[in-house]
């Protein structure tokens, strides 16, 4: 019944403007071009939510939880085979690429403190 009665209002507010952000994304760099689009229920709560996910790699996902008040960005690497966790595992003690990821996750904890939501 919800999804009958708001279903117009969800499609304009909720779903179209994910799609729109996901095109978006893909038009600058075309490995985000794979992504879906999910949760349609009938109660009010999956109304209000949508989210998506866009496929980097085999099992490498970035996934947008997105709803009337935010939009979160989360990532995943679901089951990597051992080679991948050998070569992540190098790259992450590699000089350069160890450094600029450590610098990343620093500017991530910082802007996280100073955020008004936290």
């Amino acid at each position: 019944m919800v999804r009958e009665q708001y279903g117009a209002d969800r499609e304009r507010l909720v779903r179209q403007p994910m799609i729109a952000l996901l095109i978006d994304v893909a038009d600058v760099d075309p490995r985000y071009e794979d992504f879906s689009v999910w949760h349609y229920r009938t109660n009010s709560w999956w109304w209000q939510h949508q989210g998506a996910v866009i496929r980097l790699g085999r099992k490498i996902e970035i996934s947008l939880p997105f709803d009337l008040d935010s939009l979160r960005i989360q990532s995943a690497w679901w089951y990597p085979d051992p080679g991948q966790v050998t070569m992540f595992r190098k790259a992450v003690a590699a000089e350069g690429s160890g450094h600029e990821l450590s610098a990343i996750v620093e500017d991530l904890r910082a802007k996280a403190t100073t955020s008004p939501e936290t």
